[in-house]
């Protein structure tokens, strides 16, 4: 018989519905017997002195048999005798005789049923048991052959130590008892105890179940979430792996000690440590020293008489951990280009593949590196108090002026600093920023654009002007910068005297054609140790972005900014500000509206009336030109509508219905944890901004020269401010407008937040098939077809008066879109396609190749895009056959590779488990390994050199070891030669109903036009768009998503929880059956998002399909027929109760055992919690009470979504108890369905998944909203439509 293994403390009680059921059907039936009159809901707390049962809830053992003998006369009964005449016994000392033992119950002193897996051995509990002996050889099942062994037995023990002696034939667990007489197999309970022993097995199952998924090779690089862990141990219930918890938690620990592995690490066991309020490393030191010279799993007899003790045995875990195999492991380590291997080896040395031959590089700082500089060039370093020779005569004179406090200035093409050192305009220097820091660290680099005297006799001064260039190291790169790469700044520039000068430098400008593409670690330290330096990028400090220098910039002429509007400057001020200065002024202007090309007087007082206005034709402000009859926004509330009084008191008419049940009294003695509750609801939009407003400019004027601009406009409704009701007009266009002749006079700076495009619907024809095309092709653009007169009420069409102002604007540009050529895209982790899907849409791409290992999400993809070719292969392995030439994939499929040269744009998301902060972990070595597929991800990057990349993953990739991942990321493209910023951006700005968080890098080849970030196309939660700066070291960075700094609006309202829901016909839970099968809408839609999910339906049919959830337990059913329809509700809003669950099942009421709301001892003396002071099957989950004053009240678990609302960020899997609990349908009593998940992504209804029903919520919630993507693409189409106008004809 294989060795026995001493269970540690499971510490927690069981909880499956058929163990309740059982307990429910035993305690009426004793009830019955003995005619007790206990309260069904237990309005007792008193609890059994041994079992720590609560006495009205603790079932009383009656069936003790009339010939049942005690334990010691048993074991002698021939019938259980083993040794025949002659036989000689054992002669070891401690050996005992072993049977087997049916129909037996186990109870505590006081006569109460108990389990004996839940830590009361451990706690020296008397525990004893009752039942039939059996020969350990003969067959239990076989009654009748058994019948004439069986020898009864009574209160037996008592209980020493129970164990775990294997798994009959794989999966029935062996389980035994020992005490000092013998040790007993257990084989069947007797009816009454058959749901305390189901409980046990259930826990050693999950326990098997448990680790050997997270040891599993498949999952053993995957971070397995604790809603995926749920999935892989079903059928058993969330509630019961909670109750199961501590001793589950216990088990692994164990094997993380013995083994060597990390699987504590894992989320799912850090979201049970949390929601069991157990500290990993507290309970590990706390049990450490109460084991002390005490086995695990039996019960201390120290306190008892002595007597002789049970045999030691081996402990073994329930799961072994798997043996490491020599054979090559599914997944390869990552392969690295040359370029990619140098910068990668600091931080994954250990991880990259050996066959490429890694080196050893160290990054020096930039104090190290000017300081070699200055020893290689020792010779020609100036020196304190060298003379200043001005070299040839003067090439420039700027006379003093007494009123301008200038002296006299004279401006020299060359200069000479002592003997060593000759300076001219163009070179490079690198001087010290103040006379008495001679730290290297603190010296500055800047190329001299001016070399003057100012002054004269004894205060003449030798200085120069440059335009500044930063060391990597200052820029957001930080050290992981190249030591020898400076950057060009595009507004800073320096003054300073010459004998500040430290010395002169040799900087190369670097084309894309010179850079060194295969440059070995040994070469970058070659080229630092030389001190090589050199520039090739411009560094944009405010937003951490790198783009191409101008061409000519080394030779640019100065721009004055005072110059008149035909660019002529003065030639005796011509020297006076440097191509860099006047980039700062102009940007300085630019700050300020500058109102530009002034109505005659003639037609400025035929405008309106008003003498003392002078009145302009447009103005200048941010980079944009408004002019007269253009539309722009406005911030929300700068004009108040004629009907806002009317339709503010209908929207909140309409509101009150569902406010009524959240208004409701709520019992403090039935509502128990409702105090928890405060006014901040997640997922609202109630702090969400309104809209821009948008008007046509009418008038522009100023009242004076020291008046701030105005402009006057005519005012545009939307639908939603024209109508009385919130839904009427759901189904509106969202770029709808009405025109009115109502007027709004707002100051320029105070109120206008960029342009926009308004045309009549006519105009529209010609150049998009429909609205809804002219909607998606781009951001600010709306038409209008009616005039709404607020006063009246009526609305009427309105014909075309004159041309719209932008239509000519708009034709251009369609006709430069229309140019464009979608670019050939190889998507890598492409999952199941949100990301080409979105580019798609955009038209800036079309995927010929993907590449994706989950078989699932790769027949997901190839379902949407049946052009292109999917490769369910390791990218590694692919990236290596594409880099020794191979053209199609050896498989039988022999799907095409793409070869050096076919690929214009690279995009994907490396997987983000081992960066997301929902994760919670990322140490284990084989998070490591899957986060160096980022440097695989950038060797595609280096072997193909597309026109384009795109990177996308967590927010938390940014932060990812101290930002290091992202800024070796960067390095790496910049070594490539790519323009190149990163930003996060939240989805929930364009047009999704959802927050979600997203680290975007994109980068253009040298010479490609630079797509720029998108703005934020609705308006969004505040609380939801914060955190999207990107803080890299002691830097933050701004997102470019918004015009205006801290404001949240934007031009369309945000999409709601209902605009995507409200058309999806009432179903129940589960149904996994019907994924694929076609179901009927049951309405049109009724809202404009809603339309645009059902357009893109290649059959124009009215059929759904994946509008299914995953199937809940009669107590989960239970709980969410008892959350409240109103926002915010969630578990805090249970009722305690006990009810009757469909299953006939008890669920019971929770009692507060400690204290008014406390429920575990922990809530008097924090840290102290008691292992029996589990509620099992209790309306309200115990462990959530238990936790909650820790875990921020666990708000949102078990929450119902808001209606007008949004969701969280969309997980793997909807779980009510899981970290995103905020799954429950708003008004039917279920978990969101795989549909409903996919519209809370942006994916169209026609959009098709693969897998069951686990898998398909996977693909969703890992994908990149569609909608995001085609942001970015529209950016992308943008940049390539730029490419095309100034590309020669």
């Amino acid at each position: 018989m294989s060795k026995k293994r001493k269970l540690t403390n499971g510490q927690l009680s069981p909880s499956s519905n058929n163990a309740a059921k059982k307990q429910k059907q035993r305690r009426s039936q004793q009830k019955q017997k003995t005619g007790s009159n206990l309260s069904a809901t237990g309005s007792s707390n008193t609890r059994c002195r041994y079992c720590k049962q609560f006495l009205d809830d603790a079932v009383q053992f009656r069936n003790e048999r009339p010939d049942a003998q005690e334990e010691c006369v048993a074991l002698t009964h021939p019938a259980l005798s083993l040794v025949s005449e002659g036989s000689v016994l054992s002669d070891e000392a401690d050996a005992r005789p072993q049977q087997k033992l049916t129909d037996f119950s186990v109870y505590c002193p006081a006569g109460h049923l108990c389990p004996f897996d839940t830590g009361l051995i451990e706690d020296n509990v008397e525990l004893y048991f009752s039942g039939l002996l059996v020969p350990v050889y003969a067959a239990v099942e076989d009654e009748e052959a058994a019948g004439s062994t069986m020898v009864a037995c009574c209160r037996m023990g008592p209980i020493d130590e129970w164990w775990l002696s294997g798994f009959d034939g794989g999966q029935r667990a062996i389980v035994g008892f020992s005490t000092v007489y013998g040790e007993y197999i257990l084989a069947k309970p007797h009816s009454e105890y058959r749901f305390l022993m189901e409980s046990a097995l259930e826990k050693i199952h999950l326990t098997k179940r448990v680790t050997e998924c997270l040891l599993d090779d498949s999952r053993k690089e995957e971070a397995v979430e604790y809603e995926e862990l749920l999935e892989l141990v079903a059928p058993i219930s969330a509630d019961a792996v909670q109750s199961h918890a501590s001793f589950l938690i216990e088990q692994v620990r164990a094997m993380d000690d013995e083994e060597g592995t990390e699987l504590m690490r894992q989320p799912c066991m850090q979201t049970l440590v949390e929601l069991g309020g157990l500290n990993e490393d507290a309970d590990s030191e706390e049990a450490d020293q109460e084991n002390v010279d005490r086995p695990t799993g039996r019960r201390d007899r120290r306190s008892r008489a002595p007597e002789r003790r049970p045999q030691p045995r081996r402990h073994r875990r329930i799961v072994q951990a798997k043996p490491q195999q020599a054979a090559q492991s599914a997944d390869t380590k990552a392969t690295v280009t040359p370029l990619v291997r140098s910068v990668f080896d600091s931080i994954f040395q250990h991880q990259l593949d050996d066959d490429a031959g890694a080196a050893d590089f160290v990054t020096s700082t930039k104090a190290d590196m000017f300081l070699r500089l200055a020893r290689l060039n020792a010779s020609a370093l100036v020196q304190a108090g060298d003379p200043v020779e001005f070299l040839g005569e003067a090439i420039q004179r700027r006379p003093p002026s007494v009123a301008a406090g200038r002296r006299l200035r004279l401006y020299y093409s060359a200069v000479r600093l002592g003997s060593r050192c000759r300076l001219s305009i163009g070179d490079f220097v690198l001087w010290r920023s103040s006379w008495r820091d001679a730290r290297p660290g603190s010296w500055r680099a800047a190329r001299i654009t001016r070399l003057y005297s100012e002054g004269s006799g004894p205060q003449l001064q030798a200085r120069f002007h440059g335009s500044a260039f930063l060391h990597g190291e200052d820029t957001i790169l930080g050290r992981t910068a190249d030591p020898c790469e400076l950057f060009a700044t595009k507004d800073e520039c320096c003054s300073a005297e010459l004998a500040a000068v430290v010395m002169r430098l040799d900087v190369a400008r670097r084309s894309a054609g010179d850079r060194l593409v295969t440059a070995s670690a040994a070469e970058m330290e070659a080229n630092a140790s030389a001190g090589r330096l050199f520039y090739q990028k411009v560094y944009l400090p405010d937003k951490g972005f790198f783009i191409d220098p101008p061409n000519d910039q080394a030779e640019e002429e100065p721009v004055d900014p005072d110059a008149d509007a035909d660019g002529n400057q003065d030639d005796e001020d011509s020297y006076r500000d440097c191509s860099t200065c006047s980039a700062r002024r102009r940007s300085c202007l630019e700050a300020v509206p500058r109102p530009c090309r002034a109505l005659t007087a003639a037609a400025s007082a035929a405008s309106t009336a008003g003498a003392n206005k002078q009145r302009y034709s447009a103005f200048r402000w941010r980079g944009q030109v408004y002019k007269l009859l253009g539309c722009c926004y406005l911030e929300p509330g700068s004009h108040k509508f004629a009907n806002e009084s009317t339709r503010r008191t209908s929207q909140q008419q309409q509101q009150q219905p569902a406010k009524a049940d959240k208004d409701s009294p709520y019992p403090d003695s039935v509502y128990t944890e409702r105090y928890r509750k405060t006014a901040y609801v997640k997922g609202s939009n109630e702090s969400t901004p309104a809209p821009y407003q948008i008007g046509r400019i009418v008038e522009i004027f100023k009242r004076g020269p020291s008046f701030p601009l105005r402009i006057r406009l005519k005012m545009f409704y939307r639908p939603e401010d024209a109508v009385a009701t919130l839904d009427s007009d759901r189904l509106r266009p969202l770029h709808l407008l009405y025109c009115s002749d109502e007027e709004c006079s707002v100051v320029v700076s105070e109120r206008v937040r960029g342009l926009c495009t308004v045309v009549h619907a006519d105009e529209l024809e010609g150049l998009y098939t429909s609205p809804e095309q002219f909607f998606l092709s781009g951001p600010d653009r709306f038409y209008y077809d009616i005039q709404f007169d607020a006063d009246t009420g009526q609305m009427e069409s309105v014909c075309v008066e004159q041309e719209s102002v932008d239509l000519q604007a708009m034709r251009d540009e369609a006709a430069q879109l229309a140019q464009v050529k979608p670019l050939r895209c190889l998507d890598v982790f492409s999952g199941c396609g949100g990301l080409s899907e979105g580019l798609h849409q955009a038209g800036a791409a079309v995927t010929h190749w993907a590449i994706e290992r989950d078989p699932d999400a790769a027949k997901a993809f190839a379902l949407n895009h049946p052009d292109c070719a999917v490769l369910t292969d390791d990218c590694n392995r692919l990236l290596r056959l594409a880099m020794d030439g191979v053209s199609e994939t050896p498989d039988s499929r022999r799907l095409p590779i793409p070869q050096r040269g076919q690929v214009q744009l690279l995009c994907g998301g490396p997987p983000c488990q081992g960066y997301s902060g929902m994760n919670r972990f990322s140490a284990r070595e084989a998070s490591k390994l899957k986060n160096s597929l980022v440097a695989s991800f950038l060797s595609y990057a280096d072997f193909y050199r597309p026109d384009y990349f795109l990177l996308e993953n967590v927010r938390n990739f940014a932060a990812y070891n101290k930002s290091c991942v992202l800024q070796l990321t960067m390095r790496c493209l910049l070594a490539m030669g790519y323009q190149l910023g990163a930003a996060i951006l939240q989805a929930g700005q364009f047009g999704v109903p959802q927050t979600r968080r997203r680290l975007i890098i994109l980068a253009a080849a040298p010479g490609r036009q630079f797509a720029q970030f998108p703005i934020a196309v609705h308006s969004f939660s505040p609380k939801a768009c914060a955190g999207l700066a990107l803080l890299v070291g002691d830097r933050r960075y701004e997102p470019p998503t918004s015009p205006a700094s801290g404001c949240f609006s934007g031009p369309l309202r945000p999409i709601t929880v209902g605009d995507a829901l409200s058309d999806l016909p009432v179903i129940d839970s589960g149904g996994a059956s019907r994924l694929d099968q076609p179901a009927p809408y049951g309405s049109k839609p009724k809202t404009h998002y809603q339309l645009i999910m059902r357009a893109g339906r290649l059959d124009n049919s009215d059929k759904l399909t994946d509008h299914v959830t995953k199937q809940l337990t009669p107590l989960v059913e239970a709980r969410l027929a008892l959350i409240p329809t109103c926002p915010g509700a969630d578990w805090r809003d249970l009722p305690n109760v006990e009810i009757t669950l469909s299953d006939g099942s008890l669920a019971r009421r929770l009692r507060y055992t400690h204290g008014d709301r406390g429920v575990c001892p922990c809530a008097i003396k924090p840290g102290k919690c008691d292992s029996q002071a589990k509620q099992l099957n209790t309306l309200i989950p115990w462990c959530l009470p238990h936790t909650g004053d820790r875990h921020n009240h666990w708000a949102g678990l078990y929450g119902r979504l808001d209606v007008e609302g949004f969701f969280s960020t969309t997980v793997t899997n909807p779980e009510p108890m899981g970290k995103q609990g905020r799954v429950v349908h708003p008004t039917q009593n279920r978990v969101v369905s795989v549909r409903e998940c996919a519209r809370s992504q942006g994916f169209p209804d026609a959009y098709r998944f693969a897998g069951d029903l686990v898998a398909r919520h996977r693909q969703i919630g890992n994908a990149v909203p569609p909608p995001l993507a085609r942001a970015l693409g529209v950016q992308l189409v943008r940049a390539l439509a730029a490419a095309v106008q100034d590309s020669p004809t």
